[in-house]
Parts: C-alpha cells; structure tokens; sequence
C-alpha cells in the first residue's frame, strides 16, 4: 500500500472554498491598493476583481493506492566467471490517484475543420466555482518487462555486464500531484468524466533498453626492463558504460482549449491516441580512465578522466507535440521538432587519495 502524499490532504484542506479567497488587484490604480513589506491587509480588499476560486475535495470512497509486484527468474552459469540470468517482472496498480474536474457539462460532439470530437459547454453548471477538482481511485497502470542479463565476473584483470530490458506499460495516467491550477494542468487525463477511456501507453513507457558497461584494470607492466615505463604503464584502470535505448513517449496534441474544460493543456488531436508516437532513439557513452599511484600499503592517489556523452551525440529529451492550434487548420511548423536534450558532452578531471 502506498501513502496518500501531505500535498493532497493538505490542497484539500485548504483549498475549500472557505480558506481562501481570490482577489485579481492592479496595482497601477490610483489610489495604489497593492501594500509594501512589512504592511498587510487587514481584511479582503474592496478594490480589484474578486477571483471564481476553485475546490478541491476527497472522493468519499477514495482508498489507498495498491500495487502487487512480481518476479520470476532463473540465473545459469555457461561457463566460469560468466553467467546468464532471465527474469519476468510484473507490477500492477490498483486503486491509484487521479485528480479530476467534475464541474463539466456534459459534452456535445462538435465537427470542426473535417475533424470530429467533444466539446463542454463554455458556463460551468456551477458558477460559483471555477474548477471542482476531485481526488478520486479510479487509475490503475500495468507494466510488463522481460530481462536478460549477461555478467562476466571481475577475473584476468576485466568484467562486462550486458543489461536488456524489452517492457511494455500502460495506465490512465494516474498522478498524485495536481493540486495547482494551471501549473499542473499536463497531468490531468484529456477525457476528465471518463478517465478509463485514457488507458493506454504510459507517459513513462519505454520499450527497449540495453546498457552494456565494462571495466579492465591493467595492473603491473611486466614486458621490459625499463623502470619509466614500467611505471608508466602500470596501475590504469579503463571503464565505460554505453546505453541505447527508444525514446519517450508523447501524443500529438493542439496549442488550446479545444474541449473547452478551462485546460489548455491536455488536448490531443482528435483521431489519435494517447502517446501514440515516439521520440527519436537514445544511444550515449560514459567513460572513465584512471591510474593509481600507490605510496605505501596503506595510501594511494587516484587520477581520474571522466567523460560524458563521450561522442556529443544529440539525444533528444523532449519535442514540440503542437501539431495543430485550436482553429485544427494548418498544422504547426514546428511539430516533432527537438525542444530539450539530454545533455551535451561533459568532461571532468579528479584526483581521489585513499588512506
């Protein structure tokens, strides 16, 4: 079972409609109604535009999140120091949190631009409110994953590790931290009166993922006579880990209130699903180099080279997803094009001392 987070229980307490109160001030007015720190106001200000508030309350059948985890596995030894390992995961959740706005009206199909969908009533059926935002246990999610693991024990001086994970994850996109208008608006369900039929690929669904990382110590340089390169040759340590992996999911979504709930945030284009499309694949490389140099038996100083996204590869973390504004007429230029990355090629020198 999971815990209900204090930021619920504590939006809920205070956002009920009777804490708080909303007032819109301009502060260019004359006389001047905004006050300077140290002065406050000592009762609601009778100037400026009294702001609808919004509530937000608990389901009166609302449980505890649920999740049953398990997995299955069989490790085997192929030959010394090398073993194959394959294990079957499963976690499923039950009873998980959404937060929804019930002060809809109920939805009209609307025919815009050849494409057909559902529209709310512009007046609210409770006009005292903005938003009625209800914390309810309706989500669930489901993730499957099938691993494989191949290790090489650390001996002759290396060891290798290769981690394939092939998964798949789905939910309704549960989510227990919209608690603020507006700021949180992404992480609402598109269809707030019916969240199951948002159940689908998971926002955080990634299909494939393999990290391969190795290490090889060189030791003493034994070859030779010479004493300088003896010493030079000796005591490095080279690792590295490269990941590949697919990219993130997204949907395709439209730059307004097309579905007119107050959200701007969380329309799609209407035809298509939930996180239906992909971000470009993923593939970095870490490095690391090191050489000891041992002083006596007890102390030793390491000198490291560390590199990150050793090739500057340009992986991408997040798209534009506006393929259409509210009018559904041209789509936008800049759809699927890269917003953010992952990070650019870093490197970074250390020195370590061990006692």
């Amino acid at each position: 079972y999971a815990r209900t987070p204090a930021i619920l229980t504590g939006t809920a307490h205070s956002q009920n409609g009777i804490q708080v109160t909303g007032v819109s001030l301009n502060c260019t007015l004359i006389p001047n109604p905004c006050l300077v720190y140290p002065n406050i106001f000592t009762a609601v200000p009778t100037v400026g535009t009294p702001v609808t508030p919004s509530l937000f309350f608990f389901s009166k059948d609302y449980k505890q999140s649920f999740v049953h985890q398990g997995r299955i596995g069989i490790e085997r030894e192929l030959v010394s120091n090398l073993s194959l390992a394959v294990s079957y995961m499963v976690f499923k959740g039950d009873s998980l949190t959404h937060t929804r706005d019930l002060n809809l009206g109920a939805p009209i199909s609307t025919t815009l631009n050849l494409f057909t969908f559902l529209q709310h009533p512009t007046a609210r059926p409770n006009t005292a409110f903005t938003r009625i935002q209800l914390f309810d246990s309706t989500a669930r999610s489901l993730y499957q994953g099938l691993g494989i693991e191949l290790k090489k024990r650390f001996a002759n001086r290396y060891q290798l590790t290769a981690a394939y994970t092939y998964s798949k994850a789905k939910d309704n996109k549960p989510d227990q931290t919209a608690v603020v208008v507006g700021a949180d608006d992404s992480k609402y369900v598109q269809n707030q009166l019916d969240p199951e039929s948002e159940y689908g690929r998971s926002d955080l669904d990634i299909k494939q993922r393999l990290v391969l990382n190795a290490s090889y110590e060189s030791g003493k340089f034994t070859m030779g006579d010479n004493s300088f390169l003896k010493t030079l040759l000796s005591d490095w340590t080279v690792s590295g880990i490269w990941t590949m992996q697919t990219g993130f999911a997204y949907s395709a979504t439209v730059s307004g209130d097309l579905r007119r709930d107050g959200n701007s945030a969380n329309d799609r284009v209407p035809g298509t699903e939930r996180n239906e499309l992909t971000t470009p694949n993923i593939f970095t490389l870490d490095m690391r180099l090191g050489r000891v140099i041992p002083f006596t038996e007890r102390y030793k100083m390491t000198l490291l080279a560390e590199g990150f996204n050793v090739f500057n590869r340009s992986n991408i973390a997040t798209v534009n997803t506006a393929q259409y504004t509210t009018a559904l007429t041209t789509p936008t230029s800049n759809f699927r094009l890269a917003r953010t990355f992952l990070g650019e090629r870093q490197l970074q020198l250390g020195i370590k001392f061990d006692f």
